[in-house]
């Protein structure tokens, strides 16, 4: 069996201005997770249950929304120092 040089693709080929150039255009549109997949919880949920959903979903945030209105953002940054204190 024979296999082919390693080696970057032709996708990454791009000069740093071309690069810059594509970038300008990308809009966050294009990288947002679609609104009928999206996985949020409601300013009344406990953050165990928060902090499981992210991890069963593998996912770094969830939304807080209420009535379709964002409230705020849970990551895990914001999370896990809440929850280190009680494994001390």
């Amino acid at each position: 069996m024979t296999f082919g040089a390693a080696g970057p693709s032709q996708a990454s080929d791009l000069s740093v201005h071309e690069l810059h150039y594509v970038l300008q255009k990308l809009k966050a549109s294009s990288f947002m997770t679609p609104r009928k997949k999206l996985i949020t919880v409601s300013p009344e949920v406990v953050i165990e249950e928060a902090v499981q959903l992210m991890h069963q979903h593998k996912i770094g945030c969830l939304p807080i929304v209420e009535g379709g209105q964002l409230y705020g953002i849970i990551t895990e940054m914001t999370s896990w120092p809440t929850l280190s204190i009680f494994s001390a």
